[in-house]
């Protein structure tokens, strides 16, 4: 398991992310959920601060919204995005 401290992340971040099928890295936006709960705590790392974002926005390469989703997200998995995007 990961033993490093996560990068603490919010609603509205635009970070990177590693595809499941091996294709390179895309991004998503961290977008409020429904209700008051935004997050959940991680099951992927030992960081107990980690937190595990219920809802992302996937975007496409110029940083437009795409009508695709990505849920439970930690942010031990997330990474930061390149500067010309945010």
């Amino acid at each position: 398991m990961n033993q490093e401290m996560s990068k603490r992340r919010s609603s509205g971040d635009v970070v990177e992310l590693d595809s499941d099928d091996s294709e390179g890295t895309y991004l998503v936006r961290i977008v409020p959920s429904a209700g008051n709960v935004q997050w959940d705590e991680c099951v992927v790392c030992d960081d107990k601060q980690c937190r595990e974002w219920r809802k992302t926005n996937v975007l496409d390469k110029t940083g437009r919204a795409t009508t695709e989703f990505v849920h439970h997200v930690a942010e031990c998995n997330m990474r930061d995005a390149p500067t010309a995007i945010k």
